[in-house]
């Protein structure tokens, strides 16, 4: 693991160098060589390298010098051919190769970009609902089975459909969002604040704070302490 580890870090360090290798690796996946368990360790490490790319132009980039390694390797054939046409200089061949590679490696670059959007977007969901869970019981369990302690949500607020849906009856919702705004409401003690701030306000405030950890300005995240 270690020598894995310290493989990575290297490759880490050395971005664009990391994805012209990979991608000349990817491409001995092929015949004659058909080492394909390399070109799928290869592929993975080069979804790791986009998934640290700071943004999608560098995604866009690293693609790029994937595909470039890739497609000149992988196409190296067509050059051989050209020594098949008599009409034609070998030499061409040589030049048509990574011309070529210039062109089609436009397709991975793309890809890239398309795997860091998408990564961008699952991960600020998933931070957003890291941020949730850790204030889930204090603004919605208590209030959940409150309702249902007080018998302000019933069985009977509830109708099935046809096919299975469930839905709440109009006063159920009504009783369920009016103690829902009323919750946002309530005034609680902030620790790092060191004053009372509505309920509702608290997931902007536990934002901010993520926000200036993630950025160095906070040694530690510090979570709310609910009293």
């Amino acid at each position: 693991m270690t020598g894995a580890n310290g493989a990575l870090a290297w490759l880490g360090a050395r971005p664009r160098l990391a994805a012209l290798l990979l991608g000349l690796i990817a491409a001995t996946g092929f015949q004659p060589l058909a080492l394909w368990p390399l070109a799928l360790l290869a592929i993975g490490a080069f979804l790791l390298l986009i998934e640290r790319a700071p943004g999608w132009r560098r995604a866009a980039l690293l693609g790029w010098l994937f595909g470039v390694a890739h497609f000149t390797f992988g196409n190296s054939w067509i050059a051989t051919a050209f020594t098949y046409q008599a009409q034609m200089p070998a030499v061409l061949g040589w030049a048509a190769v990574p011309l070529l590679a210039l062109y089609l490696a436009v397709y991975p670059a793309l890809a890239a970009v398309g795997a860091k959007l998408i990564a961008g977007e699952r991960g600020r969901a998933a931070l957003a609902l890291d941020l949730m869970e850790e204030l889930r019981s204090v603004l919605c369990d208590r209030l959940v089975l409150t309702l249902v302690n007080r018998r302000q949500v019933r069985a009977d607020g509830f109708r099935e459909l046809p096919g299975g849906a469930v839905l709440l009856d109009d006063a159920t919702r009504r009783s369920i969002l009016g103690a829902w705004q009323k919750r946002k409401q309530e005034a609680v003690d902030h620790r790092v604040m060191r004053q009372k701030v509505p309920l509702g306000v608290v997931p902007h405030v536990q934002a901010r704070l993520l926000a200036r950890y993630l950025r160095g300005d906070l040694e530690h995240y510090p979570p709310f302490v609910y009293r």
